[in-house]
Formats: structure tokens, C-alpha cells, sequence
């Protein structure tokens, strides 16, 4: 079967960017006209089935919008795998999209870069760049620590740096 166009998305579905939701201008199977298009995954991103195939959201987006398939990845700037309004997607390499992650689950110090160093007994900033993971200073301040990170990776990473994070609560020391 081939891929939808452009043409086939908009005779089926309709697309608000202000919401970021697709909804079906027909009926389809069990959806219904006007119902909203999709659901999410295990990993938070809606998909939707069309053409005996599934298809992420915020890809369908790039073409309903521009016309024609990203030719390469798309970011959720803000981080939120099923928030895919339009001002919330860009185009983006594979690089630039590991660039704006979250927090790991394994994350202490709730700041991306900062991790706690038993041995000196310091916060030290570690960021990967150009493919190596380099150090950037240990610092006995948290937010110190933080705020070179942060630095680091607007430096580093431009646009593309995570500035949606939401760090938790942690104090100054370990």
C-alpha cells in the first residue's frame, strides 16, 4: 500500500495547529466524524491508522502542513512526546534530537549534566559534545553546577538545547 499524501490527509482528516489534534472529517470503522484521530503509544507519541499502517502524529503534521514528508526527524521542542502543535516541531537531525532529551530515570541531581561525585564529594558537569562525553568543572554549589550546564549545552547545542526541563527538587548537597 502506498504512503498518504498531502491530498489523502486533507480528504480525511482535519488538523488544528493551535491543539496539535487531528480529527476525522469521515467516519472510518469504529471512529466516528469529528471524533479525535490517534492514540498513544507506549512511549507517549500518537499514532494513527490510515492505509493499513500506523503513522506517528507529528510526522502526519509536517506533511499536512509543508506538503511533503520530513526528510529527516522531528523534535518535540518542549519535550512532550503527544504535543504536537505545529509551533512545538521541528525538523531535526538525529544529533539535534538526542541533543533535547529529559532527565534519565537515574538522574540524582534532578540536572541534566550534573552528577554527584562521591570521591571528591562535589557536583561535577558532564555534557556530551561532538560525540565524547567531556567534563566542564566540579562545583560545590548545585545550582552552580546547573547553570554550567546549562551554559554548556546552549553553547554546544543551540537551539536544540533542552530548555523545557523541569529539574526536581534536590538540595545543595548529597
Amino acid at each position: 500500500m502506498s504512503e498518504p499524501t498531502q491530498q489523502y490527509l486533507h480528504s480525511i482528516l482535519n488538523y488544528e495547529p493551535e491543539t496539535g489534534l487531528f480529527t476525522w472529517k469521515v467516519s472510518r470503522g469504529s471512529a466516528k466524524k469529528g471524533w479525535i484521530a490517534g492514540k498513544s503509544d507506549k512511549d507517549g507519541y500518537v499514532r494513527i491508522g490510515m492505509l493499513r499502517k500506523t503513522y506517528p502524529a507529528h510526522r502526519l503534521v509536517w506533511l499536512f502542513v509543508h506538503g511533503r514528508w520530513p526528510s529527516e526527524l522531528i523534535d518535540h521542542i518542549n519535550g512532550i512526546p503527544d504535543d504536537n502543535r505545529l509551533c512545538n516541531l521541528r525538523e531535526a537531525s538525529k544529533s539535534e534530537n538526542g541533543m533535547n532529551r529529559k532527565l534519565g530515570a537515574n538522574n540524582t541531581s534532578g540536572h541534566l549534566g550534573v552528577i554527584w561525585s562521591k570521591h571528591s564529594s562535589r557536583w561535577l558537569v558532564r555534557v556530551k559534545v561532538l560525540g565524547a562525553v567531556t567534563d566542564f568543572g566540579s562545583y560545590k554549589d548545585i545550582e552552580l553546577a546547573a547553570l554550567v550546564a546549562s551554559e554548556v549545552r546552549e553553547k554546544y547545542f543551540g537551539e536544540f538545547a533542552p530548555s523545557h526541563l523541569k529539574t526536581k527538587s534536590k538540595g545543595a548537597s548529597q
